[in-house]
């Protein structure tokens, strides 16, 4: 760099080359050549590259990956916590300020123990850098700052044009070239002369959308033609207004950053390192959908029931099956294990290759559209450059997901319109690039407190900077008067602010304070009148309006407005307001307008006519309540996903149980009592452990017990624990009875009604007392409790209807099947009950033998078989309803709502 050159330092890039393009454009074209215009980055860079010591500058991702690289191996002895947030606190430490005291002398005990760790992994880290042949660019113009100030570097014409933020090293190095940036309080300005306010004030950001759309088309019909909205969400404004603006011959484009981890790129990788996670499953599901996955819709949802209806499918079988569907998976996989931590640089260097594969598939792939490629293009590059900082420095070992979710990826999209206006829809650091006059209107969308907050941005190590001797950053409040005064003045004919009376969630808003600044600032001068401004453009600006923010009313009184009560027009493709309406009959929760629900019930022949078919447990649900039964039984809302729960341990108990009770009556054991209750326990063990191996061969979905976690085996042993509790108790009750059998069917073929419908279903168990002619209905169940009971007392006339009747059920539909016998008890089985009084619940007679297992509640004072007759006729009569489809909310206690998916029920108990 020539030192007879002059050179300008600007903010950024954008506002150097729109300067240097201004020169050329009022001045003689040879004008522009003979001034350099920068940023301070690229002075330096040039700098250094000239007089430099050899070393080459770091680069941010460079930086980010050495100190996490440091922080994994020295977070424990520095007392820091290894996280994306230490990481980018630490790299901007060491950017601004911890390489300048690379081989300075501290005092630590002016130190705490955190500060001291942070001093020793910024001097690890200068010694990494060093090795690498690495220099941060601050320390880079302290080196030269030293040199120009010695002589030994010419000292280059250099001026300050814009308000940049300088780094010690940077500091210090215009300090000697004398033009230190000026540290004078910045006051918000004016508004230029011939530049109009306007505000837009929706009543809630569902509105704010039409409300741009009024403001753009009208300006940009009186001639306007380059029109920037600068908003904390750009790409969702774009995505509402683009298409309606460019039916109205006005075009768009979007010029923002997204999160890597909202883009495609960083969704797949996010799901491909959690494959072997406890969330496997749902992480396959995710990337199966992904469209980078190259699987098609029909296969993805093919995978998906397949691997959500099996548990025993692991992380390795998981992973086979997406090798094997998608064309990218190896890469995405590769990928995501040296991001996990890359070992060496082969590693890394594989890694790389993977995604350039992936960079070219994206290009030939037909399920994204342009502006998409761009932005997963750009996902791409921002892992290989973290990628590729890897192999250049040789920081392996380090999580580079982290990192990668937290950086952002540039995204650049235009919609064209055959129109001459553009509206640029972009993010707020816009506001860091803008050059004077150079849109005919500036709208910033949110001024809010949310958006401009009114408080300093401190870090965790500022004050540690403070100790060391360096000025603290610059102020958060003067940096954001610099931002909203760019935008002012990049306004050539009309500057708008835009404010939501209420957020998202409906919470009142609060205006930032720069919305009074501005309401000072134009008070000082007269506005402009123009076409645009409607009525109130003659008020005073000496007056001000609370209602609008404490802004003038001559301001308030031109506002665009708009109410959520226009949700359609605020929502809807074209924004218009409804030109007409349909009148729909109002819904009502639990009423089928217009369909017959007998029509969807299965049937069987009956005497007269077909009748409806339901099962025990379904009679007990509609009963619960006829919406539960409903949503339950008919549309069944319920996930594929297989389970470990109370089903599937309820069914193996079954089978555990029933098969060693059929193996003891083959063998000629009648029943299980205290003589035999030793042999009989280590039958159990047996039976247990068979039934146990065969569930992972049972079909996926049956409802099989397979444990998968450490924890969910323990709940298998402490199952295998209960039901020897519970053989234990059914040794000694009911010492007259013998088991029948066990999955005791009634088919609908057999012809057995209930209260109007045909029966279908399975006993669990029924004894038999052949002596005294009676039998049982045992029906086992995880837990019981007091809606099991029959819940009647002596002297009761009337039979109340129990809250669980699937053992009446069963009672009353074996007594047309066993007529030689009488019904002596419908009773539940606990087999997980604690203790043993209370175990065994239901209804039974006076007769029944319980061995102290049944409570009071349990025992029916009238004939047996005239309290199953009645409970019948009790549920007859609810159950007529079902035919005429009747299914509203009707919970008959808090145990109909536990489990009911109906969760915004107002008739929810709870």
């Amino acid at each position: 760099m020539s030192s007879a050159v002059p050179v300008e330092l600007y903010r950024t890039i954008e506002r150097a080359n729109a300067c240097a393009k201004a020169a050329a454009l009022e001045a003689a074209p040879a004008a522009s050549f003979g001034v350099r215009r920068l940023t301070p980055a690229d002075f330096v860079a040039e700098l250094w590259e000239l007089w430099g010591d050899g070393r080459a500058l770091v680069s941010a991702d460079e930086r980010k990956v050495l100190v996490a690289a440091l922080l994994r191996e020295f977070a424990a002895e520095a007392r820091l916590s290894d996280s994306p947030g230490t990481v980018a606190l630490i790299a901007r430490f060491v950017s601004n300020v911890g390489c300048l005291l690379e081989g300075q002398a501290l005092d630590e005990t002016s130190f705490t123990a955190r500060e001291r760790g942070v001093l020793a992994l910024a001097a690890q880290y200068c010694e990494r850098l060093r090795g690498a042949g690495l220099v941060e660019p601050e320390q880079a113009a302290a080196l030269l700052s030293d040199a120009v100030a010695s002589g030994e570097v010419p000292s280059p014409c250099v001026s300050v044009v814009d308000a940049i933020e300088a780094g010690a090293g940077l500091d210090r190095l215009l300090r000697v070239l004398d033009c230190s940036p000026k540290p004078d309080a910045f006051v918000l300005p004016t508004l230029a002369e011939g530049v109009e306010p306007a505000l837009v004030m929706p009543a809630g950001p569902t509105a704010l959308a039409g409300l741009l759309l009024d403001e753009i088309t009208e300006v940009a019909s009186a001639g306007e033609t380059a029109l920037l909205v600068v908003s904390p969400a750009p790409d969702r404004l774009f995505e509402s207004l683009a298409a309606p603006l460019s039916a109205a011959g006005v075009s768009s484009a979007l010029r923002c950053s997204r999160p890597f981890e909202e883009t495609l790129t960083g969704c797949a990788l996010a799901a491909v390192a959690d494959i072997d996670g406890p969330h496997g499953i749902a992480a396959a599901t995710d990337f199966a959908y992904n469209r980078l996955s190259g699987v098609p819709g029909r296969d993805a949802q093919r995978l998906n029931r397949e691997i959500r209806e099996d548990r025993t499918f692991e992380g390795a079988a998981i992973a086979e099956k997406l090798r094997l569907l998608s064309p990218t998976f190896s890469e995405f996989q590769r990928i995501a294990e040296v991001c996990a931590g890359a070992e060496d640089a082969r590693a890394a260097e594989d890694a790389l290759r993977a995604l350039d594969v992936l960079a070219e598939w994206v290009k030939g792939v037909d399920v994204l559209t342009f502006a998409e490629k761009a932005r997963e293009a750009a996902a791409l590059a921002k892992a290989q450059g973290l990628l590729a900082a890897c192999v250049r420095i040789g920081a392996w070992g380090c999580d580079l997901a982290p990192l990668l979710a937290s950086a952002s990826v540039p995204v650049q999209v235009l919609a064209a319109a055959e129109g001459g206006a553009t509206v640029e829809f972009a993010s707020l650091d816009r506001l860091d690039s803008l050059v004077p006059r150079s849109y005919d209107e500036v709208i910033v969308a949110d001024c809010s407190q949310e958006v401009f907050p009114a408080k300093a941005d401190r870090t965790a190590l500022d004050g540690l900077t403070e100790k060391l001797g360096y000025a603290r950053p610059a102020d958060e409040f003067e940096r954001e008067r610099r931002r909203f005064a760019a935008a002012m003045g990049a306004a050539k004919a009309r500057f708008t602010l835009g404010i939501s009376q209420r957020d998202e969630k409906g919470e009142e808003t609060y205006p930032a304070f720069l919305l009074s600044e501005f309401s000072d600032a134009l008070t000082q001068s007269h506005p402009p009148q123009s076409a645009l401004a409607g009525k109130g453009a003659d008020a005073g600006y000496s007056e001000f309006d609370d209602a609008a923010f404490g802004l003038p009313v001559a301001l308030s009184r031109c506002a665009r407005r708009g109410g959520e009560e226009a949700l359609v027009g605020g929502i809807g493709q074209s924004f218009a307001a409804l030109c007409g309406k349909e009148e729909v009959p109002g819904v009502a929760r639990g009423c089928l307008r217009q369909l017959n629900l007998a029509d969807f019930l299965k049937k069987a022949p009956g005497p007269d006519g077909p009748v409806a078919v339901l099962s025990a447990s379904a009679i007990e649900s509609y009963l619960s309540c006829p919406y539960g039964w409903f949503l339950k039984n008919r549309l069944r809302p319920e996930a594929p996903d297989e389970q470990f729960g109370p089903a599937e341990k309820g069914g193996f108990v079954h089978r555990v149980l029933a098969r060693l009770y059929d193996g003891l009556a083959a063998e000629g054991v009648a029943r299980v009592d205290e003589g035999n209750l030793a042999a009989c326990e280590g039958r159990l063990d047996a039976v247990f452990d068979e039934c146990l191996a065969e569930q992972r061969r049972e079909r996926p979905g049956s409802g099989r017990l397979v444990a998968r976690s450490k924890s969910e085996k323990v709940e298998v042993e402490r199952l295998r624990g209960q039901l020897h509790t519970t053989l234990r108790r059914l040794a000694t009750m009911a010492p007259a009875y013998r088991v029948h059998g066990h999955e005791v069917a009634v088919a609908p073929e057999d012809g057995i009604d209930y209260a109007g419908f045909r029966l279908n279903g399975r006993a669990d168990r029924v004894d038999v007392d052949a002596e005294d002619g009676r039998f049982a209905i045992i029906d086992y169940k995880g837990s019981v409790g007091s809606d099991y009971a029959a819940a009647m007392r002596e002297g009761d006339e009337e039979v109340p209807l129990p809250g669980r009747i699937q053992a009446d059920v069963y009672a009353q539909a074996l007594r047309r099947r066993l007529t030689d016998l009488h019904c002596a008890g419908a009773l539940y089985l606990s087999y997980s009950a604690k203790r043993r009084a209370g175990s065994l619940v239901g209804a039974a007679d006076a007769t029944y033998d319980d061995g102290g297992l049944l409570g009071a509640s349990s025992r029916v004072p009238l004939n047996f078989e005239a309290y199953l007759d009645a409970v019948e006729e009790l549920a007859a009569a609810r159950l007529a309803g079902l035919l005429r489809g009747e299914i509203a909310p009707s919970p008959r206690s808090s145990a109909a709502c536990r489990f009911c998916p109906a969760l915004d029920c107002e008739r929810r108990l709870s």
